[in-house]
């Protein structure tokens, strides 16, 4: 044990003497700080960094909250009709279910693909030197056993399940699925992921904050280490309250109303196009042009409204954002059903939503990824299986 320690205490003092020339390179106290707590550092270039590897402190009470949240919806769908309808459905061809997606295109090639994309994005973050790249083949050999494993086992029982059960189980599953997610939410994602997320990070972040250097853009190759822009960090660490969410949602309601015709008469010109592609292509571009263009003078013309200048200027007070709606996404569609719009309905004026909240380019390309710990990449490795 003691001959580890000494070799560990070389290996850092090694590491941080072949950095020594680079100025600059090692965190400040307050970064230190920043990535125990957060698992974000703020970077001298005035921009935050997420540091995905290290989950902090603040992100697993808030996924503890959500997880919370999540159940309570679940337990509530045995009160709603839509569950009841659903115990009626089919479960489709049993058989071919079984030996072609679960052994063919699960495990026979599924296994290859998961060696080739998760060594290639580690031999990438060792080449890029990414924060934490001594890590990489380490977590690409975790990656790869929890994938095969999973593929192996639950390939050869789901295959074993769909060949001999069929349809049979469909009713049962459909009437315990709701307490089966209620109590996993409630327990998993509630309490036994951010205890994992906690213990995690009181065993990564420490180290990391010693050894670990300056973020930057050119450090960034964002998916272990992420540039968070201004509009995403202030969305991010913004809890907006139920006027908030209803001024937005009574917002969507109004481009909805006024801008939903837009897209519908797209979608019908699309399907006209379709069928004399070669006479009417170039008519339908125009006439999509012309269109977008009503909605966009319409739009403006909604912002001069004086029935809408008063949501607008609140709005803009607020300051709503693209990063303002895709992160509050859940709350803002239940918003939108609470003023009695369907989930269709709701879904398209969520998207106008986005539209006009004029995002960046850059800025959605920069849209930094959630925070890890073993279980949570196991989980997350786990659902990438679904090819």
């Amino acid at each position: 044990m003691k001959r580890l320690i000494i070799l560990g205490m070389i290996i850092i003092t090694s590491m941080n003497l072949s950095a020594a020339e680079d100025e600059g390179y090692f965190l400040s106290f307050s970064q230190k700080g920043q990535l125990i707590w957060r698992g974000q550092i703020l970077g001298d270039d005035g921009n935050w960094y997420n540091i995905r590897i290290v989950p902090g402190y603040v992100a697993p009470t808030k996924y503890a909250c959500e997880a919370w949240g999540d159940a309570s919806d679940s337990f509530g769908e045995y009160f709603e009709s839509k569950k009841y309808k659903d115990i009626a459905d089919n479960s489709g061809d049993a058989y071919e279910w079984a030996f072609d997606k679960c052994v063919n295109k699960f495990i026979i090639k599924g296994i290859p693909e998961s060696w080739s994309d998760y060594f290639g994005a580690a031999s990438n973050k060792v080449e890029k030197r990414i924060f934490g790249w001594p890590m990489a083949y380490p977590v690409a050999v975790f990656q790869t056993f929890i994938d095969n494993i999973f593929r192996v086992t639950a390939g050869f029982t789901g295959c074993a399940l769909g060949a001999t059960a069929g349809t049979v189980i469909v009713p049962g599953y459909y009437m315990m699925d709701s307490t089966v997610k209620g109590g996993y939410y409630f327990i998993g994602p509630g309490m036994i992921l951010p205890i994992s997320g906690y213990t995690w990070n009181t065993v990564i972040s420490p180290p990391l904050a010693v050894v670990g250097q300056k973020p930057s853009e050119a450090r960034s190759d964002g998916y272990w280490v992420t540039k968070i822009t201004p509009a995403e960090f202030e969305a991010k660490n913004k809890d907006l309250d139920e006027e908030d969410l209803k001024m937005i949602a009574e917002w969507g309601v109004i481009l909805s109303k006024n801008l939903g015709k837009y897209d519908e008469e797209c979608k019908k010109t699309d399907v006209e196009s379709n069928k004399k592609v070669q006479e009417i292509y170039s008519k339908a571009n125009k006439r999509k042009s012309e269109l977008n263009k009503e909605e966009s003078d319409e739009f403006q013309k909604m912002l001069s409204s004086p029935e809408n200048r008063e949501i607008v200027k609140k709005l803009e007070e607020m300051g709503m954002n693209h990063y303002t709606v895709s992160i509050n996404y859940i709350k803002l569609k239940k918003s939108l059903a609470d003023k009695n719009m369907s989930e269709e309905q709701a879904g398209k004026a969520y998207l106008l939503l986005m539209k006009y909240s004029n995002p960046k380019i850059s800025d959605k390309k920069s849209i930094s990824v959630d925070k890890t710990d073993p279980v949570r990449e196991s989980i997350e490795v786990l659902k990438k299986t679904d090819k």
